[in-house]
């Protein structure tokens, strides 16, 4: 059984009717007077609200296209042009990719390998950074020490950098080849 009520909204001039609708007890679709809407919730707190807080296992909206086209989700503060396209995040059916634009343009994209890449769609490592800045990527820590961790199948290591000395260590050896040798035994060969 379905039971409920309606609300009656203007939008540009134009009213709509909004069903508040509950099946067996259940609500399925709510209004309030605040003009939100609320899916599987009797009382929504924003514009758009799915599931009730706290009760509901899971929520899910759905956004549904052809295999060849796009799903998006837009951000704006205007009505048209860029204004109503300030950011936007995009999926692409057509090769399984992913991406996320702010001001208007592409930032980052994930390709249907799962391949990350920060300005730049032509993605050839799982985290491929593109920029014109001469140090485009940055490891921040909040002592005096920040590193980057390096693992393979038989080990890691880390490469640390000290700022208060300013320099680099690593904390096992750290071979250097010679100038045109193709490996090196000890820690630095000069000849």
């Amino acid at each position: 059984s379905s039971s409920g009520g309606s609300v009656t909204h203007t939008l540009d001039g134009v009213n709509y009717t909004l069903s508040n609708l509950s099946t067996n007890g259940d609500i399925v679709f709510a209004t309030n007077g605040s003009g939100n809407v609320g899916v599987k919730v009797s009382v929504p707190s924003y514009d758009f609200q799915i599931g009730t807080y706290g009760s509901d296992a899971d929520s899910t909206l759905a956004l549904a296209s052809a295999t060849d086209g796009t799903g998006s989700i837009r951000f704006g503060d205007g009505t048209s042009g860029t204004s109503a396209n300030s950011g936007k995040i995009v999926y692409d059916h057509s090769n399984n990719s992913m991406a996320f634009l702010t001001s208007t343009s592409p930032r980052v994209y994930i390709n249907s390998s799962g391949n990350v890449g920060i300005g730049t769609s032509s993605i050839d490592r799982p985290l491929h950074v593109e920029s014109n800045n001469d140090a485009p990527f940055q490891v921040e820590s909040t002592d005096d020490t920040t590193g980057i961790m390096f693992k393979d199948n038989n080990s890691s290591n880390a490469l640390f950098y000290r700022g208060t000395g300013n320099y680099f260590y690593t904390t096992s050896r750290f071979n250097v080849g010679d100038l045109g040798a193709t490996a090196s035994s000890t820690a630095l060969g000069v000849s």
